[in-house]
């Protein structure tokens, strides 16, 4: 009886794509939505820009599509040394908000649970080992590289010395005295 309801509350999402059969539902998208939203219209975006709007919908959009094949693509490899490396951020999460008390809170704000911290980890451990391996994470650029970036267009590396200058004026009566002007 409960998977039939489970079944029942899934299908009355809304799918918005699919990645290779792996359904991205859009109340998945909301929480970055709205969030960028809010930095929009902090910037002073009118509520009505529906152009706006949704041009932020593809770019969340194909932000969750990249995610979702980077997953697919990292469950393919095998990490060594998986659990270690969660438990080395586990330890890295208590140093920042403190053991006991401090994961608790953590945790609750985030409405997880530990078991559910350690699964989120693990996946997060074999998509940056993912990244690494393909260079993206932590690229090493050579020197050369840089170098000859620099020497074609030198002038894009520097900026212009400027000067910023101001002050103030105070109006006095015209009749004040030297002292006071």
């Amino acid at each position: 009886h409960a998977k039939a309801a489970e079944q029942n509350a899934a299908e009355a999402r809304k799918v918005v794509a699919r990645v290779n059969g792996q359904p991205i539902y859009e109340d998945q998208l909301k929480p970055e939505l709205e969030k960028s939203l809010g930095a929009l219209r902090r910037y002073g975006m009118r509520k009505d820009d529906s152009s706006a709007v949704k041009r932020l919908q593809a770019r969340v959009l194909n932000k969750a599509i990249g995610d979702v094949l980077i997953n697919q693509e990292s469950k393919k490899r095998t990490v060594e040394n998986n659990e270690e490396k969660v438990e080395q951020r586990v330890k890295d999460l208590e140093k920042k908000y403190g053991v006991g008390q401090g994961m608790e809170r953590y945790l609750k704000i985030r409405k997880i649970t530990m078991d559910d911290l350690r699964e989120s980890l693990k996946g997060r451990v074999r998509v940056d080992e993912y990244l690494k391996e393909q260079g993206v994470l932590e690229p090493e650029i050579p020197e050369s590289r840089i170098r000859e970036m620099y020497d074609a267009d030198p002038d894009s590396f520097s900026s212009r010395e400027t000067v910023t200058v101001s002050h103030i004026l105070i109006a006095v009566d015209e009749d004040a005295g030297p002292e006071e002007k």
